[in-house]
């Protein structure tokens, strides 16, 4: 007995070293899992950080574009007042022009007859002095 109670001693022995042995490996695998995480999650806070900042920057933008479109739309809102305004002037020339073309044809055709008129009382003038000529 007293070599069996040895070899068990010596069993029990190798067996807590191997334990030992085993629980140190996996205390190393779970230390360098550990590291692996905080490695990874700074990796993950690292890239979410510059999400988030990209994310910013791209609010910003969307705001600037947007200032920039009412600035826009102000500007071609008052060209589209400058266009209808102007619109509204040349049809109201356009229809003073053909009053007065109206009345420029009115006055031509007064003044065909007037220089008719005037056209024959010369005539007639020319005549008497001719008949009052002829006369004496």
């Amino acid at each position: 007995m007293g070599l069996f109670s040895s070899t068990e001693k010596k069993v029990k022995l190798l067996s807590k070293y191997l334990l030992m042995l085993v629980n140190l490996a996996f205390r190393n695998e779970l230390e360098s899992l550990k590291e692996k995480m905080v490695k990874n999650s700074e990796e993950i806070k690292s890239k979410l950080d510059e999400r988030e900042e990209n994310a910013k920057n791209i609010e910003n933008e969307i705001s600037r574009k947007e200032k920039q479109l009412k600035i826009l739309e102000n500007k071609l809102n008052n060209i589209k007042k400058q266009v209808e305004n102007k619109t509204k002037c040349i049809e109201e020339l356009q229809q003073e022009n053909k009053l007065l073309k109206k009345k420029i044809t009115a006055e031509s055709k007064k003044t065909s007859i007037y220089e008719g008129k005037v056209g024959l009382n010369n005539f007639m003038c020319k005549m008497r002095v001719k008949y009052k000529n002829s006369m004496f």
